[in-house]
């Protein structure tokens, strides 16, 4: 698409089959526009993870979930304009009564839609459609030892965690992130994998009962 029309600038996924953001951009960089501006969006807020995006080409990072003032500065700050205009205002309060176990909330959610309730709806209606079905493929994934398998899975599952403040399996998706060797340690990945599974499927079963 690039290498056949004008785009002021591109947003790149740094997590994508095949070709994934950092050799996408390479070949950008070398084979077809070595200027245009490129933003990594990414879940994995990590600074070796800025630096290997910035090193690869790319003009600026953005980590997902991101607030929409956030990414709105950042695109025009490369396309050289005036973010105050950009900006909508905020309609409602993005306040809802937290869950009884606090396991989730949807502030961030609310915030996004700026008083969208179907977007809200249809929000919740994908993390309890997708969340448990990706779950599943990574406790198979496990029974089959297939670590590429869960690596490419854990970057699926993070954005919708982060965006419903899912915090408590923040050391469960790390770990999974982080493990590099070819056979990891399988009660401790189980462990971490089971963690993920309970949490998710009680934010699924209280989800369902507001609906």
């Amino acid at each position: 698409m690039i290498s056949r029309n004008n785009y002021d600038l591109v947003l790149m996924d740094v997590q994508m089959p095949v070709k994934d953001g950092i050799e996408a951009t390479r070949y950008i960089r070398s084979n077809i526009d070595s200027g245009i501006p490129i933003i990594a969006l990414t879940a994995n807020a990590f600074r070796k993870e800025e630096e290997r995006c910035l090193s690869a080409g790319m003009n600026d990072f953005v980590s997902k979930p991101f607030e929409e003032s956030k990414l709105v500065q950042v695109v025009a700050q490369w396309l050289g304009r005036e973010t105050k205009r950009l900006i909508p205002a905020i309609s409602g309060n993005g306040e809802i009564n937290p869950d009884d176990k606090n396991l989730f909330d949807l502030k961030n959610i609310i915030s996004i839609s700026r008083g969208n309730d179907a977007f809200v709806s249809k929000m919740v209606n994908t993390f309890i459609e997708f969340i448990p079905k990706t779950v599943d493929d990574m406790r198979a994934a496990y029974e089959n030892n297939d670590w590429k398998t869960i690596a490419k899975l854990v970057p699926q599952i993070k954005p919708s965690l982060l965006s419903m403040n899912i915090s408590s399996v923040d050391e469960d998706i790390r770990y999974l992130e982080e493990f590099k060797t070819r056979n990891p340690d399988k009660a401790t990945m189980l462990n971490h994998l089971d963690h993920i599974s309970e949490i998710t499927g009680e934010v699924v079963r209280q989800l369902k009962t507001r609906r």
